[in-house]
């Protein structure tokens, strides 16, 4: 045995603004930071005397972005793109996670022995965390099992042409012996969904209009009718890639209502342009599926708004201008791929700007959606206690003009060229380091392998448990038992969407009974201690909860018991909220706002809460 060696001690310090972005909002707040880690998010005021504490006044921090869709292309073609660039391109954008396609590196990714050879070229090189998927290809479904062993978080297909001789289409046999291998595992099929049709000609191949209708949304529409229906005959995560049309989201909404766990991406360029924007021969707006019209543009917004299109990843796909055909402008020549890499937090907002939305938005469909899909939801995608310390800082007023010149990612063409957005990174961080500030990558590079955490899914653990054990489980979530017995009356599970679908339906159905039994089951907030003994084993999953008030002072505590009592006393059931992410100040804030209404209203507002709670205690049951 070896001398022991001091322990190493962590740095510890607090980022407070006074727009965090947590799970139940935006808020003024304190990031404690231990390590790569959050400790706490606390109110301002409760930073512990002698901290150091970096204040970015009104920026805001948002959880460090996952890019799920990204083509680094090394090793093999690093003239295109490689990792020092890639991740260089993701700090400078707040991205803190990317996940690398299949392709377009040589090998392509579709054995172990070429997996591991890209970890070896990415080695040492990236500056955010990098996962991997494996691709799937016409007789390669033998070697899934050893790639989902490595860790991949999904496996990726195309039902079309990939543009690459050694990543051919699968067929619709080879999809099916590639969800076969998946079965079980929780780990998605990942599928460019286009099948070819009747090809049609390009007789002007300058001309956008012909290319976009050589690739009509019918493509997209069978592709993702057969995934459907291969969903439903394996009950096996789906994942579909760069949502084009919005033609297809009637079938994928009635998909999403019958519990099938299909799950769907769309891009910023989808989202920002329209077909109307690109002039012939601007090759530079070339990718597949097409860029569509206006209308459809605005559908796959209300869609992304919705939750019906649960995650935007950038598609980042550079390539040499030369073979972007730029000087030809020939649509049926160039590639097709769109570099942006660096600008999706930018082009997100400025959207998010004319459609209203929030931060709060902005983080779930880019941060964690991502993270719960790929198998990074225990450490990824939230400020929140226990979670890796990634953040993106930002100026929401600051504007800039794209110039690809001045972009960190290989090459400099872009099809944002010469665009305004709105939204400008200042300062990134990687688990609790800071990566990027002001236009500049700072330190070294940090970035590590990230493996898919939990190869299981939620409902797959659920139906493994005994008749007994299940019901306690459930009853950890929500102790109303009526909801349990509903729960667990409608039979095994058949996906995680069907499961939290499940959940909702049973909640909504309760009568009034039903629901004080399950408010009965929480502490008071501030009191830890007032939890029923029944419920013990759920102390420390309240503790978590009400991680916001651990360092409160004891004046607000004192208010919090006050305001506690009154509210018994008026409505007859315990304050019920869903403290996570929230500061004890914030939390008497809603204590007090809420006691002014009406016992109706205050039983329709406690048991929105309590559907939150559910669904978040469920979602941490296998983390």
């Amino acid at each position: 045995m070896g001398e022991q060696q001091p322990a190493v001690s962590k740095p510890v310090f607090a980022i407070c603004s006074t727009r965090v972005v947590t799970a139940s909002g935006e808020i003024n707040a304190a990031i404690i930071v231990e390590g790569e880690v959050i400790r706490a998010v606390v109110d301002p005021a409760e930073v512990p005397a002698g901290l150091q504490v970096i204040n970015v006044g009104d920026l805001v921090v948002s959880p460090g972005i996952i890019d799920a869709h990204v083509h680094v292309n090394e090793p093999g073609r690093t003239k295109w793109e490689g990792f020092e660039t890639a991740t260089a391109a993701a700090a400078a954008g707040g991205v803190t996670t990317i996940i690398d396609m299949p392709l377009n590196s040589s090998p392509v990714t579709t054995t172990k022995a070429a997996l591991k050879k890209k970890q070896a070229a990415a080695s040492e090189k990236c500056a955010v965390d990098v996962g991997f998927y494996a691709g799937l290809v016409p007789g390669n479904h033998h070697e899934i099992a050893s790639l989902v062993e490595e860790g991949v978080m999904g496996v990726k297909a195309f039902l079309c042409d990939s543009g690459l001789d050694e990543f051919p289409a699968s067929s619709e046999s080879d999809l099916r012996e590639g969800l076969r291998e998946l079965q079980s595992t929780g780990v998605p099929l990942l599928a460019h969904a286009e099948i070819v049709g009747k090809q049609i000609q390009i007789d002007h191949p300058q001309a956008y209009h012909d290319y976009a209708n050589s690739r009509p949304p019918e493509f997209e529409l069978a592709a993702i009718e057969l995934l459907i229906d291969l969903c439903r005959e394996y009950q096996t995560p789906i994942h579909i890639v760069h949502l084009a049309t919005a033609k297809a989201l009637p079938v994928i909404v009635d998909a999403k209502l019958e519990g099938l766990p299909i799950t769907v991406e769309t891009c910023p360029h989808y989202l920002y342009f329209d077909s109307a924007q690109i002039q012939d021969g601007e090759t530079r707006f070339k990718c597949a599926p097409p860029i569509r019209d206006r209308a459809n543009r605005d559908a796959l917004r209300d869609a992304v708004e919705a939750g019906i299109i649960e995650t935007v990843g950038s598609d980042h796909s550079p390539c040499p201008s030369e073979l972007k055909a730029i000087d030809s402008g020939d649509f049926s020549k160039a590639w097709g791929g769109i570099a942006s890499l660096q600008l999706t937090q930018s082009v997100m907002w400025t959207i998010a700007l004319d459609r209203g939305w929030s931060p709060v938005l902005l983080a779930e469909r880019l941060s964690w959606r991502p993270a719960q899909i790929f198998g990074l939801q225990s450490s990824k995608g939230r400020i929140e206690a226990g979670y890796d310390a990634d953040f993106v800082i930002w100026d929401p007023s600051a504007t800039f003009q794209v110039s690809g010149a001045k972009l960190f990612h290989r090459g400099d063409v872009t099809a944002y060229e010469g665009c305004n957005l709105q939204g400008i990174v200042k300062h990134t961080y990687l688990r609790g380091t800071l990566i990027y500030e002001d236009g500049s990558l700072i330190g070294d590079r940090i970035g590590k392998f990230v493996r898919r955490e939990s190869p299981q899914p939620l409902s797959g653990f659920l139906n493994s448990l005994e008749e007994q054990e299940l019901f306690q489980t459930l009853e950890t979530c929500c102790g109303s038992r009526e909801w349990v017995n509903r729960m667990i009356g409608g039979g095994k599970f058949t996906s995680d969407s069907d499961l939290l679908l499940r959940a909702k339906t049973a909640w909504e159905g309760l009568r009034e009974p039903d629901l004080l039994e399950a408010f009965s089951a929480h502490p008071r907030i501030g009191d830890i201690d007032s939890l029923r003994a029944k419920f013990a084993n759920t102390k420390s999953i309240a503790e978590n909860e009400q991680a916001g008030v651990k360092d409160a002072d004891e004046e607000v505590l004192k208010r919090l018991s006050a305001a506690n009592d009154e509210y018994f006393d008026k409505f007859g059931f315990i304050f019920i909220v869903c403290a996570t992410g929230k500061t004890s100040r914030q939390m008497l804030q809603i204590l007090e706002e809420r006691l002014v209404l009406s016992r109706d209203q205050e039983l329709k507002n406690a048991a929105a809460e309590q559907l939150k709670i559910t669904e978040l205690r469920l979602g941490k049951l296998i983390v």
